[in-house]
């Protein structure tokens, strides 16, 4: 599930459990808008119901010249 934000787009959800658990992972989801051509996208998980979170990537996109 997701909304906007402040111009961003934010999801939340879950992940299956990781190998070795029955837990599964909740999860975030965020893009920024950085320039006209720029996003960034940046993951995160709790371990701990929320309270908090840990980075599963950060990656930046550029728009390639045609």
């Amino acid at each position: 599930w997701g909304n906007l934000k402040d111009g961003n787009m934010l999801y939340e959800g879950s992940l299956a459990p990781l190998p070795g658990t029955t837990t599964r992972v909740r999860t975030r989801l965020s893009f920024f808008h950085v320039s006209k051509d720029t996003v960034r996208q940046f993951s995160e998980r709790t371990p701990d119901g929320g309270k908090t979170w840990v980075t599963n990537y950060d990656l930046i996109y550029t728009r390639r010249n045609p």
